[in-house]
């Protein structure tokens, strides 16, 4: 969809009849009333898989002026933006000040959390269940005793190359980077950055108290170069699942056991 420099929309038409070479211009319709008069500057489509693919059928449209149109293929207006509002002021900083001179916008084409399953590096060590310290001796010996459990399957924060047998999870866009930029699988070198959060499923602690010391261990594997000023890896963990309290950060250095407070039981 091209936009002209006024409030009219047209669009590129692929041509099937075999008459015709190539593509054609087609006009489809006359802006709504609310968009008459604007400069506008750069169409694009709607972010592809944003809540589910909201708003992967509507069109945003930015102004000279940094204003930001949202409408669908037909010219109705879509009011998606806070109280229902179908177009905003861009501003160039948290205090507010407008952004004049908009030249277009785009948005990534990875626009998800990359956090997922995969089997990539399954041979690692820390997967499964591993075999803890038997400090009181209570731990039995094999074949009585199960762990360790070996485990394939991790989370993983990155995007991965869609071919390989140990990629188990869809991650939308993937394919296109196969021929186009294959240098960015297993990474999160994405357009536009990349940031994402996983939580795990509840588990109790009911039954036990503080004299039985428990203990939570988690495994991680972390690569975000030799900056310590951008990339970040925060672990959190919450008894409500509303206030978190931080359990580790790349750039703290444990030296001893952290002591969680007493929830009751759960977590």
């Amino acid at each position: 969809h091209p936009i002209k420099d006024a409030d009219d929309n047209l669009r590129v038409q692929e041509e099937s009849w075999p008459i015709y070479d190539g593509a054609e211009l087609q006009y489809i319709w006359p802006s709504a009333d609310a968009l008459v008069g604007i400069e506008f500057s750069g169409l694009a489509a709607g972010p592809q898989t944003v809540e589910q693919g909201r708003y992967a059928n509507l069109l945003f449209a930015t102004s000279l002026t940094g204003g930001l149109y949202t409408f669908d293929a037909t010219g109705a207006l879509a009011p998606i933006f806070l109280d229902g509002e179908s177009s905003v002021q861009l501003q160039q900083n948290v205090a507010g000040t407008p952004l004049f001179n908009v030249t277009g916008l785009d948005f990534s084409p990875i626009d998800y959390n990359l956090w997922h399953t995969t089997n990539y590096r399954r041979g690692d060590a820390g997967h499964g269940v591993n075999e803890a310290e038997s400090f009181d001796a209570s731990r039995l010996t094999p074949p009585q005793d199960v762990y360790p459990i070996e485990g394939l399957t991790s989370f993983y924060f990155g995007l991965e190359d869609p071919r390989p047998n140990t990629t188990i999870t869809f991650q939308p866009g993937a394919g296109n980077y196969i021929n186009s930029n294959p240098g960015v699988f297993y990474s999160y070198d994405m357009p536009g950055g990349a940031h994402g959060s996983l939580t795990t499923d509840p588990f109790s602690l009911l039954g036990y108290d503080p004299d039985d010391e428990p203990v939570l261990y988690f495994n991680y594997f972390l690569d975000r170069g030799g900056s310590q000023n951008y990339d970040s890896a925060r672990v959190f963990i919450s008894n409500d699942g509303a206030t978190w309290e931080q359990l580790t950060d790349p750039s703290w250095t444990i030296d001893q056991f952290l002591t969680l407070p007493s929830t009751g039981g759960g977590w």
